[in-house]
């Protein structure tokens, strides 16, 4: 592979919703977890790296496909996943859960990583 790099400004990002910024899935394809009409950095591997800044209240479901495995990295406030309360400094490495629903119980900000498994 050819050394690359790219860079984006993601500005005010969209709240409340999960926002893929950086992802190798490829476009189209049934396995895509990404939707193919956003605006992200691409790169060599499949994975899928989201950020949340979600407000108090506010849930979101991520269905998780088969053989993927999900990180989570809380960075700021407190957010529960699959009911389990995480707060800022807090990480979650998530493998043969179908759904993962995520609630702010607080203002939070959070990264969530889709990456495939290996056999």
């Amino acid at each position: 592979l050819t050394p690359a790099y790219d860079q984006k400004d993601f500005g005010e990002m969209e709240k409340n919703t999960l926002v893929p910024v950086v992802s190798g899935s490829t476009y189209g394809s049934d396995d895509s977890t990404v939707d193919s009409t956003r605006d992200v950095i691409s790169f060599q591997a499949d994975a899928t790296l989201y950020l949340g800044i979600f407000d108090e209240g506010n849930t979101t479901v991520f269905e998780q496909k088969k053989r993927r495995g999900v990180f989570m990295y809380v960075t700021e406030g407190l957010l529960s996943i699959n009911g389990t309360a995480f707060a800022a400094g807090d990480q979650a490495r998530l493998e043969d859960e179908t759904v993962l629903t995520l609630t702010a119980q607080e203002s939070a900000r959070f990264i969530l990583i889709d990456v495939t498994i290996a056999d």
